[in-house]
């Protein structure tokens, strides 16, 4: 899931490339505003490009890999383990909770932690049932709520 930001899309298609290139299947899906033409000299040759919607684009998808997308959260929350590229000193955009880092999301700056990050998610995934389940629950009730009278009066602090 690619960002809408130049930089951020361009650092996890580098990310992404030794994992395409390790045989991986690995399919890309730009943010509606980018010109995919702008990317495509980064892409590897067996990339795939996904279109369409992000509920239909995540159906059978065992992982996900983006930065600076609020899709991200949107993965995780439908039980999509992701994990977020982030520069090496940290200061990337990252719109994910803390909540379920390790177990429902990673964090990777280098190839080596993105295949470590990849690995650890997809066992967790494996081995997950019902407690996996109710993270993703929780997950899912952090970022997304009914816009109650209460709540609406609470985010905006009013």
């Amino acid at each position: 899931l690619l960002s809408y930001h130049p930089e951020e899309t361009r650092r996890c298609l580098a990310l992404a490339r030794p994992l395409a290139d390790s045989g991986v299947p690995v399919a890309f899906k730009f943010h509606p505003a980018t010109k995919v033409e702008d990317y495509q000299h980064l892409l590897p040759g067996n990339a795939a490009l996904i279109k369409g919607g992000l509920a239909e684009s995540l159906a059978g998808v065992s992982l996900v890999i983006g930065s600076g997308s609020g899709a991200l959260g949107e993965a995780v929350a439908m039980g999509v383990p992701a994990i977020n590229i982030e520069p090496a000193d940290g200061l990337g955009l990252n719109y994910l909770p803390d909540y379920g880092q390790g177990e429902l999301w990673e964090r990777a700056a280098t190839t080596e932690e993105l295949f470590a990050a990849k690995d650890k998610l997809l066992a967790v995934v494996k081995g997950g049932g019902a407690k996996r389940e109710e993270s993703v629950r929780h997950f899912r009730s952090l970022i997304f709520g009914e816009p109650t009278k209460d709540r609406i009066v609470q985010a905006f602090d009013l």
